[in-house]
């Protein structure tokens, strides 16, 4: 029998971390600059926009925030993720299913690091994933990229299966893996938010599930 992986990306994935961020551009953000409303919607689109390119604020406030330090970064980045944390939710039925997976396969965290060092693990931490996987990989922390991360779960696994909401990071990870694609299983969670362009799949090529718990049929017809 194949020695399944599954390995999970956390937000829009496994938790929806994505509410907070509206509240956190037009609420605290002009309270913290002093900019107008209305240039915090600019930026909180521009948000949505980087978002599907994995950029972090780190590289997008300096660009679009007058007057911008290192200090007001700070303040900046500290009240975003805070406000992210306070309104972040585990998906429905997510831990149900993780619990049931857990007993079939080997579950893996694989995913980008937020703009705090640490912060992601402590998140997973916090939100109470942390016993659910076997390694927690974060990019730019302790693995080169999800790429890499896979080849190696891969190194003791016949076949991993990889869930990631964002489409674009499903197509790198494929031009990436050469003579390996019977290997490695990509799946695209559907997720939507206020403004939908990270997760639109222009090519619609991938397998979309709508709810983790689909990982569990995927599994039983990999394993035929």
């Amino acid at each position: 029998m194949a020695k399944i992986a599954v390995a999970l990306d956390y937000d829009g994935v496994l938790v929806d971390s994505y509410r907070g961020i509206p509240l956190f551009y037009l609420e605290d953000f002009p309270a913290l600059t002093g900019m107008t409303i209305d240039y915090a919607r600019q930026l909180l689109y521009l948000e949505y926009l980087t978002e599907s390119l994995s950029v972090l604020r780190e590289d997008l406030w300096p660009r679009y925030i007058p007057g911008f330090s290192s200090s007001l970064f700070d303040e900046l980045i500290t009240r975003y993720w805070e406000k992210r944390i306070e309104y972040s939710r585990s998906l429905p039925g997510v831990k149900p299913v993780l619990n049931t997976l857990k007993n079939q396969v080997d579950l893996y965290h694989v995913g980008h690091r937020d703009d705090i060092y640490g912060l992601k693990t402590h998140r997973i931490y916090i939100d109470g994933f942390t016993d659910y996987f076997k390694y927690i990989y974060v990019v730019e922390e302790n693995t080169e990229s999800r790429l890499k991360a896979l080849m190696e779960i891969l190194e003791t696994h016949d076949l991993v299966i990889y869930v990631d909401d964002k489409p674009v990071n499903l197509a790198v990870i494929e031009q990436g893996l050469k003579d390996l694609r019977e290997h490695v299983v990509l799946v695209r969670q559907v997720f939507k938010s206020l403004y939908d362009t990270p997760w639109i799949d222009p090519v619609e090529k991938y397998i979309a599930i709508n709810n983790l718990s689909e990982l569990s049929r995927l599994i039983r017809r990999l394993r035929q």
